[in-house]
């Protein structure tokens, strides 16, 4: 009986895409110590500011998110989609890159021109969110064509170098100078990126091609076809991101915006994993033949389990007792949020997943669908449960709508067995 179940446990390890795991390991470890310096330039603004003022810093970073739904899904999906689908073709790589490069500079400028008077008329214009926005853009771009070529030690390189500048210059000029300016950290938020990925492109670049003679209509017209369920798909996606904050703000202050934010802040170290692996999932499910999606998914979805029931435990007992050291008491006014947040982050990993299989076997559209109806479910959650009963009500809306998302990916996987059972029956 051992020993049959040994050869069992031979056959399924060796049966995994251990390439997948070891380029997940990379920049699951990476993100680690990026999240860890992200984490302390969190603690680092909740120390220096009161919060209130970390809540219009967070403020701001919803509202430079809003703005760069156009621009950032084509560097985080699309971009490097095709890079990856195309890595191994040269001259068919040199055309698309041109046109996505091309597109993603027409989306940029529409919308500038679309959110600064919006901006300016509703009375929340601020340079600080344009230039977290500016930085968002050359982020994604940068990450695109990283995350496509699989080139885990850069996306690494610029995460850790970023955070670490913000550190340093967050330390010299807020702390040492006293310049307690929620814009100065606004600014640092949005251009701390520029350096290391001006560095890599500079000593380690990666291959990058933009030939105005190549942009033509057919290209355009299928990158934009394969990118509107993207698109709203991320606009789902940010605003359930942000639908909270925005309603927190409007109802409450930003005091408990600032309380939130740091929750939600604290609890994406539990989408570490996932995170990673859904970062090379995507890519390599567009280079896969079709038999080998389910157990790439597979193989992920497991470890991300595995991964998961560690992490939750330990954040069970130990979150509360963090937030008070690093943070502060006045953070721990309802210690049961970081709790419930940990859990819809979780979740929100096993749906990045999940997500990028879909994606890259080119069916985005189930993303939308799932966006979509974690959005609706959100936001009329947080409009019900917000204005009675303020921060609980945005984490219960939280949970209501990440739960959604996963149970209509789990009503596409259930049609889509019944119709290949149906076909099998017909054959």
């Amino acid at each position: 009986m051992k020993i049959a179940i040994s050869a069992y446990a031979k056959k399924i390890l060796s049966g995994l895409d251990w390439s997948l795991f070891k380029d997940s390991a990379i920049l699951t470890f990476g993100m680690v110590l990026a999240r860890g310096l992200g984490l302390l330039v969190t603690m680092l603004e909740a120390r220096l500011f009161e919060p209130a003022d970390f809540g219009i810093l967070q403020y701001a970073i919803s509202v430079a998110g809003i703005i760069a739904i156009g621009v950032q899904p084509f560097g985080q999906h699309v971009l490097s989609r095709y890079v990856g689908m195309l890595r191994d073709k040269p001259a068919q790589l040199h055309e698309y890159l041109s046109n996505i490069w091309g597109s993603m500079g027409v989306i940029f400028c529409v919308s500038l021109a679309l959110a600064i008077p919006i901006l300016v008329y509703i009375g929340d214009f601020n340079l600080g969110a344009l230039a977290i926005f500016l930085g968002t853009c050359v982020y994604y771009a940068y990450y695109g064509l990283a995350r496509g070529y699989l080139a885990s030690g850069r996306l690494v390189s610029v995460d850790v170098g970023n955070n670490i500048l913000q550190i340093i210059l967050i330390l010299c000029l807020i702390q040492l100078l006293n310049i307690r300016s929620t814009l100065l950290a606004m600014f640092l938020q949005g251009f701390a990126c520029f350096i290391p990925i001006i560095l890599l492109q500079y000593f380690w670049p990666l291959p990058n091609a933009f030939d105005r003679k190549l942009l033509n209509r057919e290209a355009a017209k299928s990158i934009f076809k394969f990118s509107l369920p993207i698109w709203v798909s991320h606009a789902s996606y940010i605003l359930y991101g942000t639908i909270a904050i925005l309603f927190l703000k409007y109802y409450t202050d930003t005091t408990t915006v600032g309380i939130f934010s740091l929750a939600t802040t604290l609890s994406i170290a539990l989408a570490f994993f996932p995170n990673a692996l859904a970062t090379f999932l995507m890519p390599k499910v567009a280079g896969a033949p079709g038999k080998r999606h389910r157990i790439l998914l597979a193989n992920a979805l497991g470890l991300t389990m595995l991964s998961s029931i560690v992490l939750i435990i330990a954040y069970y007992f130990f979150a509360p007792w963090l937030v008070e050291r690093l943070f502060g008491r006045e953070y721990l006014i309802f210690p049961g949020i970081f709790v419930l947040m940990a859990g819809v982050s979780t979740l929100g990993g096993v749906h990045s997943i999940i997500t990028s299989a879909y994606v890259g076997k080119g069916r985005a559209e189930e993303e939308t669908k799932s966006r979509l109806a974690a959005l609706a479910v959100t936001f009329v959650s947080c409009w019900l449960l917000i204005p009675t009963y303020g921060i609980m009500g945005a984490v219960w809306a939280s949970v209501f709508g990440i739960v959604c998302s996963l149970m209509v990916y789990g009503f596409v996987y259930m049609r889509d067995h019944l119709q290949s059972t149906q076909t099998d029956l017909k054959i």
